[in-house]
This record gives structure tokens, C-alpha cells and sequence, in this order.
């Protein structure tokens, strides 16, 4: 089985629960997906998924907030938007450029500035949180601190970031 029909599989299984999916951030609850609406988005979009590569799509803007939760958030997976069309990446991207400096001003917790075309590193070792509807945690370097197997990372917004391809 693939990423995408995995996908698919837990979606009917969700539907089939009748259960609304809701994301809580900092213990309250910022996203709430009603199942009647998870139904509504499942028949449009899950339907049809591609066996092979990413999973572009034309979507409907009333459905936006939807889709990226369900695939950002609920199942940690890469999304591009470009205009009216959604790409969900199978595998997300291993490393990410820079394409607008990230500052304090843009990024309240960023630990430095990071400069245009930087190249920033995915890390699986995130120790804080990270809030997957606006941004993804990722690295200068996938060195540790040293002594440690602390691998810093910060929150970089999607609007900030595109994946860097070799």
C-alpha cells in the first residue's frame, strides 16, 4: 500500500467513525473538521489519488482550509499551492530554500536571520512544537550540539520556504 491509498484507507475509516476531527493547540481547540464536512472534502478530493508521484489537483478555495489541515496537519505531509492548484508531495521534502529572508519581524521566534536561498535541512529530531498549519521545523545543519543528540531546529512558514531539488 501507498502514502496516498493509506490516505484514503484512514479517511473512509474517519467517516465511517462519524467522529469531527479536532487539532488543539496550546490545550484549546484551534481546528475543528465536522464529519459531515470530512464526507463533503472526502468525495471530492480522495476519490481519484494518483498511484505514482505527487498528488497535484484543482481545488476550490471554499475547500482550502480543509485540505490543508487534513494534509499538514493531521497527516504531516508537504503541500504547494499555486493558485487554484494543490500538490500534495508523497514523500516530504528532505531539504528547503529560503525565498524571503525570515527575521524576527516575520518570525517572532526565530533564533537568527535566515537569508534569501539559505538551504535549511528537514530534522525528525523536533523537541518544541510546532504549529503544522502554518509552518514546518527545519535545520541550518543536521549536526547535534555537540555532547547532545539535540539537533536545533525553528519553524519556517510555507510562505517562506520552497523545496530544494538538487
Amino acid at each position: 500500500m501507498n502514502v496516498f491509498e493509506n490516505i484514503q484507507k484512514e479517511l473512509v475509516d474517519l467517516v465511517k467513525s462519524k467522529q469531527p476531527l479536532l487539532y488543539r493547540n496550546k490545550r484549546r481547540d484551534a481546528y475543528n473538521l465536522p464529519p459531515d464536512r470530512l464526507l463533503q472534502v472526502y468525495q471530492n478530493y480522495f476519490t481519484d489519488i494518483p498511484n505514482k508521484g505527487n498528488y497535484t489537483f484543482k481545488y476550490s478555495k471554499n475547500d482550502e482550509n480543509d485540505l490543508l489541515f487534513l494534509f499538514r496537519v493531521y497527516f504531516k505531509m508537504f503541500v504547494e499551492l499555486n493558485e487554484s492548484l494543490m500538490t500534495v508531495y508523497r514523500e516530504i521534502p528532505r531539504r528547503f530554500k529560503i525565498i524571503k529572508e525570515v527575521n524576527k519581524q516575520n518570525h517572532r521566534h526565530t533564533p537568527k536571520t535566515f537569508v534569501k536561498n539559505s538551504i535549511m535541512h528537514l530534522s525528525k529530531s523536533v523537541y518544541g512544537t510546532t504549529n503544522y498549519l502554518n509552518g514546518i521545523a527545519l535545520a541550518e545543519s543536521l549536526e547535534p550540539l555537540q555532547g547532545t543528540d539535540i539537533i536545533p531546529t525553528t519553524q519556517i512558514n510555507y510562505q517562506y520556504i520552497k523545496p530544494y531539488k538538487t
